[in-house]
């Protein structure tokens, strides 16, 4: 099992308030505190996202061979 979320692979993010985000690309993985999540939607609309509840890994980017 992959053990960390990475660039490329497919989420779903939860928040305090009961909204849900599903089927999302992590586009960027934030470095600095303060520093955002850049996450593409399914509709293709691009977010930012800085505090969330949890995160689950969906799909992991499909490695090149």
């Amino acid at each position: 099992m992959k053990e960390e979320i990475k660039k490329g692979d497919k989420v779903d993010i939860f928040f305090s308030d009961g909204e849900s985000l599903f089927g999302c690309e992590v586009l960027y993985i934030p470095c600095a505190t303060g520093d955002s999540w850049h996450i593409r939607e399914e509709d293709g609309d691009l977010i930012y996202v800085q505090f969330f509840e949890a995160m689950r890994l969906r799909k992991p980017k499909e490695e090149k061979k």
